[in-house]
């Protein structure tokens, strides 16, 4: 987290495992692969919070939650449930049973508590057990979210994740895509009004360009229903 030093953040473990998992996949080097293999077990064992389905945001050096650690930020979660899934192939632990419980526990509590059930979308913010109280939703959560719930939909075999993977697909190009101009909007505030810029300091196309490159692929892998 920015200006906290003494602090490790969920987020910079799991972006650390995403780019390790690509290195380790281009060069195969084995010391790459133990850092791969000590960053999915942090993952797992200290920042997912297996019992809820989330991902605790900060930790002490010592690896001690820190006390603003009881949000969910529902976008990490159901990002790390692809990108686990992603690290555990590279390792050769396509079919480990706790990588797939893990994945879908972040899922299942996104869905639970963090998702829009009537039009599609992926809140910020809410608590670790309950609704979401963030309702804002934000163009790489969405992105993420697609991601998420079709990896999901790949793990179990369940029709309930690929329903949702249709419901997000066609919020996000009906409501963020702007087919006009390009790019994705910034956010959809709780009252479904547009916010913010669409590009700025924190927004590049880095989440919803692969997000469409994972969907394109995945899909293609499914075949036809």
């Amino acid at each position: 987290a920015l200006n906290l030093p003494d602090r490790k953040s969920m987020n910079t473990h799991i972006h650390l495992l995403e780019s390790l998992t690509t290195l380790y996949k281009g060069t195969g080097d084995e010391k790459v692969r133990g850092r791969v293999e000590e960053l999915l077990n942090i993952c797992l064992r200290k920042i997912l919070d297996a019992r809820q389905g989330y991902l605790r945001l900060y930790f002490t050096n010592d690896w001690k939650p820190a006390e603003d650690s009881g949000t969910s930020s529902y976008g990490h979660d159901i990002e790390l449930s692809w990108l686990i899934t992603e690290s555990a192939e590279a390792l050769g632990r396509k079919d480990d049973p706790e990588i797939k419980r893990a994945a879908l526990a972040l899922v299942d509590h996104t869905l639970r508590d963090g998702f829009d059930q009537r039009h599609g979308g992926v809140y910020n913010e809410g608590p670790a057990a309950g609704p979401a109280k963030d309702k804002t939703k934000t163009w790489w959560v969405q992105a993420e979210a697609m991601t998420g719930l079709l990896n999901a939909y790949q793990l179990s075999g369940k029709r309930i994740y690929r329903q949702r993977f249709a419901l997000q697909a066609s919020f996000v190009l009906l409501r963020f895509a702007d087919s006009q101009f390009g790019e994705w909007f910034n956010e959809i505030l709780p009252d479904g009004m547009i916010a913010g810029n669409k590009t700025d300091a924190w927004k590049g196309p880095y989440h919803n360009s692969r997000a469409c490159l994972e969907v394109i692929r995945r899909m293609e892998s499914l075949g036809p229903r």
